[in-house]
């Protein structure tokens, strides 16, 4: 009996193991981001928003920027759209 169970069970893991593989991915990926989603459900901008625009300002005005804390990404990323738009 149980040699069928298991027998029954590895021939379905062979044959869906795609399914399966990407059922465990998102499964992982919801169980670490669920807190986050039920502490912070609403995702607001701060007083540092500015400050990357100001870095976008400042490229489109062909100056260059001083970056103390600010990554860069973000800033290139805003005036990339901003060129493209």
């Amino acid at each position: 009996m149980l040699k069928s169970l298991a027998r029954i069970f590895f021939g379905f893991v062979k044959q869906n193991n795609l399914i399966i593989s990407v059922l465990i991915v998102i499964v992982a990926f919801l169980f670490s981001r669920l807190p986050f989603f039920i502490w912070v459900p609403i995702v607001g901008s701060s007083y540092d928003t500015f400050e990357y625009f100001e870095i976008v300002e400042q490229l489109n005005n062909s100056i260059l920027p001083s970056i103390s804390f600010i990554p860069i990404g973000f800033p290139l990323f805003c005036y990339f759209i901003i060129l493209i738009h």
